[in-house]
């Protein structure tokens, strides 16, 4: 065994195996180590999920792993160390180890204070301005957290030569480990001490070890002290040695308030002792009557509050952390309360007055006598070994508490004993497992946070949701599809563990799991409303957020709504957007408001009408409070995301129902509140519209992706790359296909859109020459023949003019006129050339006018030197060279 060749002597890895004694003691009860001790155990431990009962007794195990380490002889060397300079005035001593740190205080104290019972209990909330416990608030009703008021004083008039100390050591880069230590009632300044120092830790986020041992101290606290160090699960990070017939871990179960006079006779003997041996003359010595009246009045209150039912007595203390029981014979370890005040009794039974006093000055015989049997390879059973891997420890436990020699406790230890077995896992052990598969599972998570990234960075700018609700069968939907079913799985057996008590109690309000459960909720529920409403589940059940969501979504929102500590996140103004929105069922909202808008469109009913544009309001308002508020991330506002679509589509139907004050008389009865029906007419217009803005939306697209090739050409070919130059241009020449054949798209929904407009004009005039004929009709008898003959004659122009032009208008353009809007066009193009080139400038600048060489004056009469001047302006009106 590794660990028994480094307590052997090898220095360079002594500290490493301390240290890593520390780790394991401060991450895994005594109950839960074997069964996580190394990797051979795994299918033992599955194997146990299924069992009734965990097959392993193991508090003798881990007591011999505890004593294959060197934490107990070290502990204990330095504990003695600062018993001895109790005469100097010092409370405690430092030495440190290669990356780790002793601290012992000294057993050689007096606590201060006035209560002469000893059992006077004060509230603890913090220790040195460091809130202690702070993931629990106290409910109406519940008891507070409360330790010894005497012990506490003592720790107090110690705390700042200690802080100053501890964040020395704190501070030092080089410290990896610390172990505070103490012997008496120095352990339970010790304690005291490991607990400001893990809230101090937890206040500033540091990952360093910490352990407490301590031996033979006195209790501490009460029940809610208890069972808050256990909530915080601190518990793992102190080991209490206790030996067999010591009185001092078991004096403060008992009401010893009349025998305070022969207590206080009993610390001195004890303080002198430690000191030295031979200062123990000088204390003043208590009668054997008064140690038996002493040691009677512990055990019967002992014996009492072990009993079940009515029988019991309330305990005012109560045991936290590990208790580490040695006797000569070995050593167990265990964590649970009840089972630490059973085996105080029994073991203390077994024992005698003056043995009890005695027993808690020989801590230094136990340790060094139980780290000698490590080194011998010692068979413990050779008789009679139980077939049970059980009972094999069972009977292990009971040898080694020393208990093996004394028929009439053996059974009760057993029994007690069995009372802390494990039906199944632990919840801790369970809780410890799923961390380690929730770090397996993380990767999953990363994949699909990298989807969202490779979505987000996509030229069709659709975004993450919409990117996966219209997803193809490429490998990577399919790997994310994949992970989104085992992210699933995994916090489904959470919820369910977590149901059948198989977890511990506050698994929900633990920070970890309350941020890791927000976070996938976040991140994965879009995919599953995309999966929802791509697939038409809606259709048939129902919207998602009322028929479709999972569970575990809602138990998520509650954990995170009742979560105890509030950072004050929220409170905050965001400076730039979420990296995941926020709401983890916007786009559900978003997918309900676009069936509001599509029933909006259809519906006839005034109220059913009021009641969707009520809601429409509403959702529009709410999103864009999130965005504002920057909490919503960057692809819902994506441009060809489902929020913007609908965005767009309600500005839409928003100016159509402006636009019905426009309509003519006829349509009048739509102002005076009746709705206006949307006829297949509208439909058809508004849906063509919809095509032609994502064709152009397309065509723009398939622009960016041309320049981006074209570039893509331009950098291949300056570096030679002549293979991929001319893949990058056939590239471009197949996008430049695709943007031809959206041009002809885009021309033939313009060309249905003119055709309906042009139908619905036509239609306007028939009912217009309807209305007018019926008008004839009625004045036919108010006129005489020749007038309704005229008036016909004039009619028939009309119709025949009104045909003329229907025709023009109807008529598809020939070749005549193809070839005059081409005539046309190289016109416009020639005119746009002309204007775009330079303007003839109007001056000549100074500078060009003081570099011209102008003649000088004539002095000579006319007809003189004529050839001279023809030469020079000559040259001067040579145009300059270009």
């Amino acid at each position: 065994m590794a660990m028994k060749r480094c307590v052997t002597g090898v220095s360079p890895t002594w500290w490493f195996t301390l240290d890593t004694a520390v780790k394991k003691i401060l991450y895994y009860s005594p109950q839960d180590y074997n069964l996580r001790n190394n990797e051979e155990n795994t299918l033992l431990f599955h194997s146990m999920a299924t069992n009734e009962a965990s097959p392993f007794e193991t508090s003798e195990m881990l007591a011999t792993f505890v004593l294959s380490t060197p934490l107990l002889t070290e502990s204990w060397r330095l504990c003695s160390q600062a018993n001895a300079s109790a005469t100097a005035l010092r409370s405690f001593v430092v030495e440190r180890v290669g990356g780790g740190v002793y601290v012992a205080f000294s057993g050689v104290q007096m606590a201060g204070g006035s209560d002469p019972s000893w059992r006077n209990l004060v509230p603890l909330d913090s220790i040195g301005g460091v809130p202690l416990f702070s993931s629990r608030r106290n409910k109406e009703g519940e008891e507070p957290v409360m330790v010894h008021a005497k012990l506490l004083n003592l720790f107090s008039s110690l705390f700042n030569l200690f802080q100053n100390q501890m964040l020395e050591i704190v501070g030092n880069p080089d410290t990896k480990s610390v172990v505070i230590t103490g012997h008496s009632i120095g352990g339970a300044t010790a304690s005291l001490c490991t607990l400001w120092l893990l809230s101090y830790l937890q206040s500033i986020s540091s990952s360093m070890s910490v352990l407490c041992i301590t031996f033979g101290s006195p209790l501490l606290g009460n029940e809610a002290f208890s069972r808050a160090i256990s909530k915080e699960r601190w518990g793992g990070n102190f080991c209490h040695v206790v030996s067999k017939h010591d009185i001092m871990p078991r004096l403060l179960f008992a009401p010893i308030t009349p025998l305070t006079a022969q207590l206080n006779f009993l610390l001195q003997f004890w303080h002198l002792s430690m000191t030295s041996p031979d200062f123990a003359k000088l204390a003043v010595q208590i009668s054997d009557k008064e140690k038996a009246e002493l040691f009677t009045a512990v055990m019967d209150y002992l014996e009492a509050a072990t009993q079940d039912g009515e029988a019991s007595v309330p305990i005012l203390f109560h045991p936290f952390g590990n208790y580490f029981f040695v006797s000569e014979e070995g050593a167990l370890c265990v964590d649970s309360p009840a089972t630490i005040i059973k085996m105080m009794h029994l073991m203390l039974s077994t024992s005698s007055p003056s043995c009890s006093i005695e027993d808690h000055l020989k801590y230094g015989d136990y340790v060094n006598k139980l780290s000698l049997q490590m080194l011998n390879q010692r068979n413990s059973m050779q008789k009679n070994i139980p077939d049970s891997t059980y009972e094999a420890g069972l009977e292990l436990a009971i040898q080694s508490s020393g208990l093996a020699n004394q028929e009439s406790a053996i059974i009760p230890a057993k029994e007690c004993l069995k009372t802390a077995r494990r039906m199944g896992p632990s919840p801790a052990l369970n809780a410890a497992s799923l961390a380690v598969a929730l770090s397996k599972v993380t990767p999953y998570r990363a994949q699909i946070e990298w989807y969202k990234v490779w979505c987000d960075e996509q030229d069709e700018q659709m975004g993450y949701y919409d990117s996966f609700k219209s997803r193809g069968s490429s490998k990577r939907e399919m790997k994310v599809n994949i992970n989104r079913f085992k992210l699933a799985k995994f916090w489904d057996n959470v919820i369910e563990m977590l149901e059948r008590n198989e977890l511990p109690h506050d698994i929900d309000k633990r920070a970890k799991w309350i941020n890791a459960s927000q976070f996938y909720k976040l991140l994965v529920e879009p995919l599953d409303i995309a999966e929802y409403y791509g697939k038409g589940k809606h259709r048939e059940k129902g919207h998602y957020t009322q028929h479709g969501r999972e569970r575990r979504y809602e138990i998520f929102d509650r954990w995170w709504k009742d979560r105890w500590v509030t950072t004050g996140e929220e409170n905050k103004e965001r400076s730039k957007f979420a990296s995941l929105t926020q709401d983890s069922c916007f786009w559900a909202r978003v997918e309900e408001a676009r069936d509001w808008l599509d029933s909006v469109r259809s519906e006839s009913d005034t109220n059913k009408l009021a009641l969707l544009w009520d809601k429409i309001e509403k959702f529009e308002k709410y999103a864009m409070q999130l965005i504002e508020n920057k909490k919503v991330s960057h692809d819902v506002l994506a441009k060809n995301s489902s929020y913007s679509i609908w965005v767009e589509d309600l500005r839409e139907l928003k100016q159509m129902k402006a636009k019905v004050g426009r309509f003519p008389p006829h349509f009048t009865r739509f102002l005076d509140g009746e709705k206006p029906k949307v006829t297949d007419v509208d439909r058809a217009i508004l849906a063509l519209k919809t095509q032609r803005r994502k064709l152009a939306q397309y065509q723009q697209k398939l622009d960016a992706v041309i320049e981006a090739e074209k570039q893509a050409a331009r950098d291949l070919i300056r570096e030679k790359k002549k293979d991929r130059a001319l893949l990058a241009l056939k590239k471009k020449k197949a996008q430049e296909e695709l943007v031809k054949q959206v041009d002809v798209w885009l021309i033939n929904v313009e060309q249905q859109l003119a055709d309906i407009e042009l139908a619905s004009k036509q239609k306007a005039v028939f009912d217009s020459l309807k209305a007018g004929n019926d008008a004839m009709k009625a004045i036919q008898n108010e006129i005489n023949t020749e007038d309704v003959q005229k008036l016909m004659d004039d009619t028939a122009e009309a119709k025949a003019y009104q045909d003329e032009i229907n025709a023009i208008l109807g008529e598809k353009l020939s070749a005549e006129d193809e070839e005059e809007i081409l005539a046309e066009f190289e016109n416009l193009e020639t005119q746009l050339t002309v204007q775009d080139l330079p303007e003839v400038p109007t001056s000549v600048s100074e500078d060009i006018n003081e570099k011209l060489d102008l003649p000088d004056v004539p002095i000579q009469a006319p007809g003189e030197k004529i050839a001279e001047v023809s030469t020079k302006r000559k040259v001067m009106e040579e145009p300059l060279p270009a």
